[in-house]
């Protein structure tokens, strides 16, 4: 593991095995304010970032990569620290990150996709991966919460129009919440959506990381319910996320802590692991982390009994 400022890596995503990811965000964008998202609610839905940082941001991945190569990287991952669709410099990124010669995947809420421009845009990435939790307009705006009306049948035409005029993989995820999405007739209808979309892979996810506030993890049988019903129609492409990828502190840095926030951005970290891992470099693990918490870096969460670390902030580091 490694990292500067604007890009990171490689780490382990449960969707695209090991990637780079590109942070082009200076704080926390979205124009969804979903409910489980552990990174909390978005400050606004515009995202101009200044022209100084996007430079920096193209001179410090061109750097990056030419330090420590791309072999054993499956793609370049923009960003799961907001929505990147509302990123005005997203096609230069794009441009740019084209010519590292690996596929370059973007994860979005697909609001982007009712624009035309960023409808067509997206035809240029290698790997999408599109958010699609619900059908019900009533279940989107108590879930996921976007900051403007939006019609989720409009998504849904649209993301069948999108497999059609994409040539390359196009991936779909859902996240079932207990008591809001997570009912046999709305697994009816998301069944019914991913089979005319019929994407090249299809994640059933649940909340295994402590977002806090009222999510509970979702009915186990819908959940099989709807890998048995998608797995018949689309054999070996449907894949449950039912459990974390496991926070990478297992690399000797220069700065333990920085490596810590910085993992913690990515994956909520177990207490007791944080404690072990800064033990390891001759730290108090207990004064380092109550250090943490009395700066505002981090938060500790309970989550389906055990206590984790959340990072509030991208890491120092990558906020300056």
């Amino acid at each position: 593991m490694s990292l500067n400022r604007y890009i990171g890596g490689p780490v382990q995503d449960p969707r695209l095995k090991k990637v780079y990811l590109i942070d082009p965000f200076d704080k926390f964008i979205c124009n969804y304010s979903c409910r489980y998202c552990v990174l909390g609610r978005p400050l606004t839905d515009k995202c101009p970032i200044s022209r100084y940082r996007f430079n920096m941001l193209i001179k410090g991945a061109k750097y990056y990569v030419e330090k420590y190569g791309v072999r054993g990287v499956n793609a370049f991952l923009i960003s799961p620290y907001g929505e990147p669709t509302l990123l005005p410099e997203l096609p230069q990124l794009l441009r740019t990150l084209k010519t590292f010669n690996k596929p370059v995947a973007i994860y979005t809420n697909s609001s982007g996709i009712l624009d035309d421009k960023i409808y067509n845009l997206l035809l240029n990435f290698d790997i999408i991966l599109f958010k699609l939790d619900t059908l019900y307009k009533d279940t989107l705006h108590s879930l996921n919460r976007p900051s403007d009306e939006i019609d989720p049948d409009e998504i849904l035409s649209r993301l069948v129009r999108f497999r059609r005029d994409f040539p390359n993989k196009m991936y779909v995820e859902t996240m079932f919440v207990r008591g809001y999405n997570d009912s046999f007739e709305e697994a009816m209808e998301l069944i019914s959506a991913i089979k005319r979309i019929n994407p090249n892979k299809y994640f059933i996810s649940m909340p295994y990381l402590p977002p806090g506030g009222d999510i509970r993890l979702p009915s186990r049988d819908t959940i099989d319910f709807v890998y048995r019903e998608l797995s018949q129609y689309m054999p070996n492409r449907v894949f449950i996320l039912d459990k974390p990828v496991e926070a990478p502190l297992n690399r000797k840095v220069d700065d333990p802590v920085e490596e810590l926030l910085y993992i913690a951005s990515l994956y909520p970290i177990r207490l007791e692991e944080a404690y072990r891992y800064l033990g390891s470099f001759g730290m108090d693990g207990e004064v380092t982390v109550k250090e943490l918490l009395d700066l505002g870096d981090i938060e500790v969460r309970v989550w389906m009994g055990e206590e984790y670390i959340v990072s509030m902030t991208l890491s120092r580091m990558i906020k300056n």
